[in-house]
């Protein structure tokens, strides 16, 4: 067998729709490869080998639990402010079911005020000079603040596009649908954003330099 012969076809085809580029290569993409190619046994040994690699390098899941607190731990202990209009209220509940799974903390360790704004530009026009496709865009401006004393921990600010066709005036129920799903598709790519964020912020296992309070975990 020859390794060179193993190509990752999930990882070649992992493009970003919007801009061409290849995403890093990806460890399940690699997996699947072997998992093709190989025997179960040699399979077994593979596997075994970068599973070590990976923790050889310090890999550990952002979310993982563990004694002593974690990153879930701290995500579970911020209380979401209520967002403004229709789209703020889709954002809420996305960052709830991200951040709070189990519901709202009961005594929350932090606080978190976003300010949401959305847009929408429209990129084509037909020879009849209608839009052919648009952009929803949701910006969302936020804070982390400590709930104890309302110091500010974090501030960030974070932007999230998604584009959907328009088939013309005489579609406008397939048209607002259209728009309702990249509205949908941008609000859930916006909560993973910031989740992502504050999480890493609030990690107890960030280095204090890093830390939003400055303190050791």
């Amino acid at each position: 067998m020859h390794w060179a012969s193993i190509r990752p076809t999930a990882a070649r085809s992992a493009y970003s729709a919007r801009t061409g580029e290849r995403k890093p290569f990806a460890l399940s993409a690699l997996l699947s490869a072997v998992k093709e190619r190989v025997s179960k046994g040699v399979r077994v040994l593979v596997i075994g080998a970068l599973c070590m690699l990976v923790a050889a390098c310090g890999f550990e899941p952002l979310y993982a639990r563990r004694a002593g607190g974690s990153t879930y731990d701290q995500l579970s202990a911020v209380y979401i402010e209520p967002i403004d209009n229709r789209t703020g209220q889709l954002l809420y509940n996305a960052l709830r079911d991200r951040m709070n799974p189990e519901g709202a903390p009961p005594r929350p360790a932090y606080r978190l005020l976003v300010k949401l704004d959305e847009s929408r530009s429209e990129l084509a026009t037909r020879s009849d000079e209608f839009a052919s496709r648009a952009d929803v865009t949701v910006t969302a401006v936020y804070r982390v603040m400590r709930a104890s004393d309302g110091a500010q921990l974090f501030a960030s600010r974070s932007q999230v596009t998604s584009s959907f066709n328009i088939l013309g005036s005489e579609a406008m129920f397939a048209n607002l649908t259209s728009e309702k799903e990249a509205r949908a598709r941008a609000i859930n790519e916006l909560a993973q954003v910031m989740t992502s964020r504050i999480g890493v912020a609030l990690s107890p296992q960030a280095p204090a330099a890093s830390r939003p309070d400055g303190r050791a975990s």
